[in-house]
């Protein structure tokens, strides 16, 4: 079964780290790095977040998608990234209260491998600590 993919905040070949689902709940994933390979793992670290955390990531996320569309089109240039003049205040407000939910519910870690999928979703299998 496959699980929503929200936000993918970091993106190098693959996502990296973000929002998604996992087993049906919210959660945040990031991407462990294998420091003897130099690269980054097929394995994820998941930490759960609530419901009202995930309302902030989503409306963060709307703002850096309207400053994108503005970019792609010429409206507004790459300096002003990641928010529009007019949303630079509250995407700083949602990027601090993401980032302080984050370090407040980094108690219960999962670890899990990803596909993740064309349609926005992934599929996770646990791994063993």
């Amino acid at each position: 079964m496959s699980d929503t993919v929200y936000v993918v905040d970091l993106f190098h070949d693959r996502p990296i780290e973000g929002f998604a689902n996992f087993e049906g709940s919210p959660h945040h994933f990031r991407c462990e790095f294998d420091h003897d390979a130099d690269e980054y793992s097929d394995v994820y670290c998941l930490t759960p977040i609530s419901a009202a955390t995930l309302q902030l990531v989503v409306e963060r996320w709307q703002i850096w998608l309207r400053w994108n569309a503005a970019f792609r089109a010429g409206e507004t240039s790459l300096d002003t990234h990641p928010a529009l003049p007019n949303e630079n205040a509250r995407y700083d407000e949602l990027k601090k209260a993401v980032c302080q939910a984050l370090k407040d519910s980094e108690t219960a870690v999962y670890r899990a491998r990803a596909k993740f999928l064309p349609n926005e979703t992934v599929e996770w299998t646990r791994v063993s600590s």
